[in-house]
């Protein structure tokens, strides 16, 4: 009996989808349109404090100075994170308040209305120790601007007492995507030309 010869098959594999990862995006800048803001913004991406700790390069004081304190910081997404492809989007705050009435609210600003939504505030903490808390941000693309921006508003409540901040940074998950290939034209290497000989060649003889 013959064995018959069987044909091997190259099947293209299918696209697979990248592992979904998360990301901690600190701020990038800080406006403040009444009280005071004092400390390096930078110090926001790392929690530094606990308990009763009080370095002050650690944390972004904000005052009220007889006023209520009322700014924002914005953050931007990663350029490989798309609206459509996040899952997730968390607030993660460590602050110190040091006057017990005082509340102090955080919320988001929605693009799609112009409006600030409340995403949480300091009732129900401790005052004059550290606190962490986390605000869960829903319908992610209300609050992501066309250039990926993300504003997120503190306000007092009152005229009286300070926040200090140790931390502040929003959590995405999400798919991330895939940078477009570009393709490179090589440069041509400079050729030299051609030698051409003369068409006719004279023999010199030696004397």
């Amino acid at each position: 009996m013959v064995p018959t010869k069987t044909k091997k098959i190259n099947q293209t594999p299918l696209p697979t989808k990248p592992p979904r990862q998360s990301s901690a995006i600190e701020p990038s800048s800080l406006i403040t349109y009444s009280g005071l803001a004092d400390g390096s913004l930078s110090s926001l991406g790392l929690i530094e404090q606990d308990g009763f700790d009080d370095n002050p390069s650690a944390y972004v004081q904000f005052e009220t100075s007889n006023l209520t304190y009322l700014g924002y910081k914005s953050f931007y997404l990663p350029t490989n994170a798309q609206v459509a492809n996040i899952s997730a989007m968390l607030l993660q705050v460590n602050f110190k308040k040091t006057e017990p009435a005082q509340v102090w609210t955080w919320s988001a600003y929605d693009w799609t209305t112009g409006n600030w939504v409340s995403l949480g505030d300091s009732r129900g903490t401790q005052h004059n120790e550290w606190n962490t808390m986390l605000f869960s941000i829903n319908s992610v693309s209300r609050y992501v601007s066309a250039a990926g921006e993300v504003r997120i508003r503190l306000q007092s409540g009152a005229q009286i007492g300070d926040l200090k901040l140790d931390y502040e940074s929003l959590h995405i998950t999400y798919e991330p995507v895939a940078p477009t290939p570009t393709n490179v034209v090589p440069t041509a290497l400079p050729t030299k030309p051609p030698y051409i000989f003369p068409a006719t060649f004279t023999p010199t003889t030696a004397p």
